[in-house]
């Protein structure tokens, strides 16, 4: 017997069909609240600043140390004591722009010391935090793309997850922690 209260099958009715409203760009990516185009930059101001403080104190700490075991040195012009400059500030910056802030990226709290100061994070384009070597990854191609900063701010400006041409090459977001 058929129950007035449970729909009929038509085989003439329309079909019906759900409408679905896509949430995000792709299929994998986490919607998470996307971070400020001044804030972020004032982070990067602040990593920028840190990683030259970072700089200067071991570069002072070298010219310490060699006066301390060579303190003719500094006045002579001898070429080993350039030598040992050069290589404490080259292995400085390099700790300082790559090491230091790819270790902070890639930790439990997903920032560097400028992202989180600004309350920042950075993922992967699903949500999830970046190994290491993507974090290296990301600072390397950051440095690299240095003279196309202008283009990659023009792109934080348009794309409205604010993500930077290093962002968009890595495949990763700075999102609000």
């Amino acid at each position: 017997m058929l129950d007035p209260h449970e729909p009929v099958f038509n085989p003439y009715a329309a079909p019906r069909a759900e409408i679905v409203v896509p949430t995000a760009v792709f299929a994998n990516e986490s919607r998470q609240p996307i971070a400020r185009l001044a804030e972020r930059l004032g982070a990067a101001l602040a990593e920028v600043l840190g990683a030259l403080c970072a700089v200067g104190v071991v570069f002072t700490l070298v010219a310490i140390g060699v006066a301390f075991f060579d303190p003719a040195s500094l006045v002579r012009d001898r070429g080993d004591t350039k030598l040992i400059f050069l290589l404490a500030l080259g292995m400085t910056f390099a700790n300082a722009l790559f090491v230091v802030p790819a270790l902070g990226d890639s930790s439990s709290r997903q920032a560097s010391y400028g992202k989180r100061s600004a309350g920042f994070k950075v993922v992967r384009r699903d949500g999830g935090r970046i190994g290491f070597a993507l974090a290296l990854a990301r600072c390397v191609v950051k440095l690299i793309l240095l003279p196309l900063a202008p283009i990659s701010f023009v792109m934080m400006i348009l794309d409205p997850q604010r993500r930077a041409l290093h962002d968009w090459i890595c495949g990763t977001r700075v999102v609000e922690a």
